[in-house]
Formats: structure tokens, C-alpha cells, sequence
């Protein structure tokens, strides 16, 4: 078991200029008192496993376990639909093309931007009135700007607020509000204000953005077609902390999801932090530190994760004690029932399995040693190799409580046999009357490299798929390859 310090040389300090997530609530019970008097509390207290006071911030450090168990998603108002977007023109049959534009906004100003120059200015904000207007903005450092047509110039104009889009009067949002109209049902719909009698479209003219008027509501030009491209969905389920990976591929466009090296609801231990000194009316603002639990005790993160995902365990907050002023750093303390191997090349590294709490058994054909870099050949002379001591090894004794059967004859090694392609870890047998090790070892057969053709090679030598399995408190070795060692 290792323990650690998280320390001033390996913790960074969060910058402060953000802004708050208001999707996102501590999640309430509600408990009768007394039969008449109702009491909320939030589950992140009953589970905290310590809390401490400092630099006037109260800090709670939770048990391990997932976020859904701490927050929840507010209630969407559902009269009022926002979602995040993109709006591209030239963009058909739900392919960016050479020559799809994004809309771009910031504070005074509005361009096209290629593909290649998509940035933040070009995700914003849209608000549905209902089935007719619109509200087009971006929110960047508290300030909102409006993207619209101003009535009285009939000129494209960005307002720059304070404001957010429910605190305008009515008369005050129909200056900045805009109509849509969808295409022929299809995904792509027209931006438009109708001012005097005529339509005004937004278009994209030589890729720059102009209006269009008109006093006809024609769609046949595609000039003024619009595709607005969602980036975020409303919430509607419990907040989760996945792990994902994705396939490699050289279509970027479209990554698949890899579920063999995914991990979903991840349990971790949540830092949360209430700040009081400077706090306005009767409301905290809450930080909430997500904890490293998937990383090993070097701070690398492992691929292969037990059952319950977790390589630490957070335990306690070390802030210089519980007053009003501690340490400028959080220090947390935590567990670790994990460690790593280096094997190296030309060298044979003996390992035990560590004892944890969680006890574990697999096959050798179940790790992964051979997608991450094991060497396989066509004989065990030229590949990696595998021991496992069969034995109560403290007595040094061929008897004891093995897990594996023993089989006939002398077991050499289990061995990568296979090419670059694939591979599979099989244990040789050789009969020592006949053969030495050396020459059992260095025994080819030539015979197709699948599974189900191993067997008995020649009379004194043969293979099996191997069943040598990873435990808790087994004794291994593992012959790595190297240059050094194919010279010999």
C-alpha cells in the first residue's frame, strides 16, 4: 500500500475567472422533522469523509463515488428552448464542404470563417421565442452579444449587453429579435427580418455576409439557406464521468466509440469548496475538484483499470488545520493499492502480484502486453517469455497450492508466439530426454500460426494455448527481448 501527499510541486492553482455552471445543482433530500418541519440537506455531507476550514473556505472531501450521487441537472424551463449551435452555410447532406462557412461573433463584429479557422466565436447561442423568432447570441465575460438586423438602418448589427435574454422588455427584444423559416421541411432554414413591407435575408454573398431583400418570401436561392448544427443537448439525465476512447481512423469526421478501452460512470472521490469572505447576498458560490482516482501513484494513467475503475483512494484534507487561515495549497492524502512494472529489454523481471483488497485472477491471453509492445516470433527463443512459480514459493517446495494444473511432461515457458499482426501466449512442452532446453527452446515448427493448430509438433515437443493466470500474490518473471539477447 503507498500513500501520498499531494504537495505545492505537484498541484497547480485553479484560475478564478470562470464562470458559473448554472445547469448544474447540489442534489437536495428532503426529511420530515417533528411531523411539520421539513429540512433539506445535500448527500455530498452525509458521505463527506473529512472537512476542514481554511483561508475562509469551507473544503468537504466526499466518498468515492459517482457524481450523480452529488449533483443534478436543474429543471429545464421547457416554454424557453436554448441550445448551442453552429450556423453554416453551404453545409448539404450533412457534410462540411470546401466551401462551408460558419458565422462568427464577437463583440462589435461578424464574419464567414472557414472550417479551418473554427473557433470559439463561432459557437453560439440560440433561443427559440416560438415556432417564428429567434434570439441569435454569444456569451463571452458576462457580456451578450446579439447578433440581428437593425430596424431603423436596415444594416446587419451585433449588440453588445449586460442584459441576458430574459431581461428585455418586449419592445426592447423586437429590436433585436429575428424570424426562421425551415426550407421545404428539410434541416436547413432562412434568417430573416420583415421590415416595411419586405423580407430582409441574411446571405452569404461570395463568402461574406450581406442581406437580401426582397418583397417576395422566396427560398429558391441558396445563398440565403442556413443549417443550424446543435452542439449541445438540453440535459435531461443524471450528470455521469465517463472514459472514452475512440477507434483510430483517418476519417476524423467520424470517430466510433472504442467500448473495449471505454469506462462509463467512473467513481471518484469530489473536493467541495465554498468560499465565504466574499460572498454576495445569502448564496454560496460552490467549486467542485474533481479527484484523480484513475491515475497510478506515478500520476500515469493506466489503461487497464480494476472493477470499480479506481487506483486511489482520497482520505483525508491536510490544510494546515481547521482555522480561519492554513495553508496557501490544498494538500489531500490518499491510498493506493497499485503499482507498475517496467520490464526492459535483455533482462528477466521477477514481480509479485501485489496483495490488495480486491482479489484478482486473469489469463495471461487477457492481457494487453502484446498491443503495448511485447515481442512475439515463431519460437520461444525469439520472443517474450513468461514464468509463474507454481508453488507455495516461501517453503521453495515443488508442492503446494497451485491454481494451475500441472501438466505432462516439463514445462519450459509460456511464450508471444505469432507475428506483428497478432499473436497468443502458448506454454511449451518439450520431453527432456530427448531434447535439452536449449534446443526445445529454439524449436520453430513450420505450421500456420492459428490457435487451433497447436499441438504436438514432433515427438518430445509440443504447445497449448497457455493457462498461466495473473493473481493476487503470484510470483512471475518475464524475459523481455532484446538486441543483446537475439545476438546470443
Amino acid at each position: 500500500m503507498y500513500s501520498k501527499y499531494i504537495l505545492n510541486s505537484n498541484w497547480n492553482s485553479l484560475s478564478g475567472n470562470y464562470e458559473s455552471d448554472d445547469e448544474i445543482a447540489l442534489k437536495n433530500q428532503k426529511i420530515c422533522v417533528d411531523g411539520n418541519i421539513d429540512l433539506n440537506y445535500s448527500p455530498f455531507l452525509t458521505l463527506a469523509r473529512d472537512y476542514t476550514n481554511n483561508n475562509y473556505s469551507l473544503l468537504f472531501l466526499t466518498d468515492n463515488k459517482e457524481i450523480e450521487n452529488f449533483l443534478e441537472f436543474k429543471k429545464i424551463d421547457d416554454t424557453v428552448k436554448t441550445q448551442s449551435c453552429l450556423i453554416a452555410s453551404n453545409y448539404k447532406d450533412k457534410k462540411i464542404l470546401e466551401d462551408t462557412r460558419f458565422l462568427a461573433l464577437s463583440s462589435n463584429s461578424y464574419l464567414l470563417k472557414e472550417i479551418k479557422d473554427l473557433n470559439e466565436t463561432c459557437f453560439l447561442e440560440c433561443m427559440f421565442l416560438d415556432e417564428s423568432d429567434l434570439l441569435l447570441y454569444r456569451l463571452e465575460n458576462k457580456v451578450y452579444s446579439y447578433f440581428s438586423i437593425d430596424p431603423f438602418t436596415e444594416n446587419i448589427f451585433c449588440l453588445s449587453s449586460y442584459k441576458s435574454p430574459t431581461e428585455f422588455t418586449d419592445y426592447e427584444q423586437g429590436k433585436i429579435k429575428l424570424s426562421y423559416s425551415y426550407y421545404n421541411n428539410s434541416e436547413s432554414l432562412v434568417l430573416y427580418k420583415y421590415l416595411q413591407n419586405s423580407f430582409l435575408f441574411f446571405q452569404n454573398q461570395s463568402n461574406q455576409l450581406t442581406l437580401k431583400k426582397t418583397t417576395a418570401e422566396e427560398f429558391d436561392d441558396n445563398s440565403i439557406l442556413f443549417s443550424l448544427l446543435s452542439v449541445k443537448n438540453l440535459p435531461n439525465t443524471a450528470p455521469s464521468t465517463n472514459w472514452v476512447s475512440y477507434s483510430r481512423g483517418l476519417n476524423m469526421d467520424n470517430l466510433n466509440v472504442d467500448t473495449s478501452r471505454s469506462f462509463y460512470n467512473l467513481k471518484n472521490n469530489f473536493v467541495f469548496h465554498f468560499e465565504y469572505l466574499n460572498k454576495k447576498d445569502k448564496s454560496y458560490g460552490v467549486n467542485i475538484l474533481t479527484l484523480k482516482n484513475q491515475l497510478n501513484y506515478n500520476d500515469e494513467v493506466i489503461r487497464y483499470q480494476p472493477s470499480n475503475n479506481t487506483l486511489r483512494d482520497y482520505n483525508s484534507i491536510l490544510g494546515g488545520g481547521k482555522r480561519e487561515q492554513g495553508y496557501d495549497n490544498l494538500n489531500l492524502c490518499y491510498t493506493s493499492d497499485y503499482t507498475s512494472f517496467k520490464f526492459l529489454t535483455d533482462k528477466t523481471t521477477w514481480f509479485h502480484l501485489p496483495d490488495v483488497k480486491e482479489k484478482i485472477i486473469f489469463s495471461i491471453n487477457d492481457t494487453n502486453f502484446f498491443q503495448n509492445g511485447a515481442i512475439a516470433g515463431r519460437s520461444p527463443i525469439f520472443s517474450d517469455k513468461v514464468w509463474k512459480k507454481n508453488a507455495y514459493y516461501p517453503n521453495t517446495s515443488n508442492y503446494g497450492n497451485c491454481t494451475s494444473k500441472e501438466h505432462t511432461g516439463q514445462w519450459l515457458c509460456a511464450w508471444l508466439s505469432g507475428g506483428t499482426d497478432s499473436a497468443v501466449w502458448v506454454n511449451r512442452f518439450y520431453n527432456p530426454s530427448i531434447f535439452t532446453p536449449i534446443e526445445a527452446l529454439s524449436y520453430s515448427p513450420n505450421i500456420d500460426y492459428r490457435p487451433q493448430f497447436y499441438g504436438k509438433y514432433k515427438e518430445g515437443i509440443n504447445d497449448i494455448i497457455s493457462d498461466i493466470t495473473f493473481e493476487t500474490g503470484g510470483w512471475y518473471a518475464y524475459s523481455r527481448l532484446g538486441k543483446e539477447t537475439e545476438k546470443k
